[in-house]
């Protein structure tokens, strides 16, 4: 029987979703391009999504509008968290 992950060791939504997109994490369009060409491929190999991670398979089975949009402020403030970490690092 597998365990699934929890709390640390669980994927988080924004991290399958910029491993998708890729660069484009920033680009509305293009984002939403490559995650739709993700899921179509998917389907094509399994088409209930059956042997899918279910994280992913929720992915694919949620509206994917605005998925970009909170992927790119997810990134943004994560970024601002790290820079802040680092200048906090600089100063001390």
């Amino acid at each position: 029987m597998t365990q699934k992950p929890s709390g640390d060791d669980e994927i988080k939504e924004e991290y399958i979703l910029a491993f998708i997109a890729g660069r484009h994490y920033n680009n509305n369009n293009e984002c939403e391009r490559k995650l739709n060409e993700y899921y179509n491929k998917l389907k094509k190999i399994d088409k209930n999504l059956d042997k899918v991670h279910d994280k992913v398979k929720e992915l694919c089975e949620n509206e994917k509008q605005n998925k970009c949009q909170t992927l790119n402020a997810s990134f943004k403030a994560e970024l601002n968290n790290i820079k802040g970490e680092f200048d906090e690092g600089l100063r001390v």
